[in-house]
């Protein structure tokens, strides 16, 4: 994984622009190229040799984040009810939530970077589950209805779930995206991308990606690549 640096990704996408017939880029017209981390999904990444040159394409990049709790939201922590000067003889349980965390913005650096490569090809091959209160919809109030604050939450679903779909090129979630999609007069390649607010079980996430990797390798037996 360590391998999958800046320099990997520029050799990636200029092996597309060369059978393209475009312009390729050039590693100095990049900052901080030397020092530049590697591409970690959590979920690893999976690929497949090209019958052209032996190129490793990517079929499959998966991740998996967690946000909140599955039965409802997670109160305010002792550190921060502590630094809020509120009473320390309060339960956890009966304090109000914590803010819906913004960690899921972060997948974003990986998912970006994947999705610039492979498009060049086409395709996007990035799978992410998110799970957790933070992907709550409104029929989820059920399940955490009797917490006490729960109230601000009740007839409406997450913000969170649109911060998803805005970053994505507007596409809806909980659908498989691997080809391109016509916005008008513009191709786009989003990401697949399921939320919700019960965890995700192996299955699930196992059907998902064989589905998404069988999708890649299609896409690109279509472009003459296997």
């Amino acid at each position: 994984m360590k391998d999958l640096n800046a320099t990997y990704a520029l050799d990636y996408i200029n092996r597309g622009q060369r059978f393209a017939k475009l312009p390729e880029r050039e590693l100095s017209e990049l900052q901080a190229i030397d020092s530049a981390g590697g591409i970690r999904p959590d979920g690893g990444i999976f690929f497949v040799q090209s019958k052209r040159d032996g190129f490793n394409h990517i079929v499959g990049v998966l991740e998996v984040k967690h946000q909140g709790e599955y039965d409802g939201y997670t109160p305010l922590s002792d550190s921060d009810w502590k630094k809020r000067k509120h009473d320390p003889n309060v339960k956890r349980a009966d304090r109000p939530p914590q803010a819906q965390g913004n960690a899921i913005e972060r997948f974003a650096k990986n998912a970006n970077a994947i999705k610039t490569l492979t498009s060049v090809y086409g395709y996007n091959p990035y799978v992410v589950f998110c799970e957790g209160f933070d992907f709550f919809l409104k029929e989820n109030f059920e399940i955490f209805g009797k917490q006490p604050f729960s109230g601000r939450f009740q007839g409406k679903d997450s913000s969170i779930l649109m911060r998803l779909i805005a970053g994505n090129d507007w596409m809806p979630l909980n659908k498989i995206y691997v080809q391109s999609v016509q916005l008008g007069d513009t191709k786009v390649c989003p990401a697949t991308i399921f939320a919700r607010m019960p965890k995700w079980s192996p299955n699930e996430i196992a059907t998902v990606m064989m589905t998404v990797i069988d999708k890649s390798l299609k896409h690109l037996s279509s472009i003459n690549e296997l």
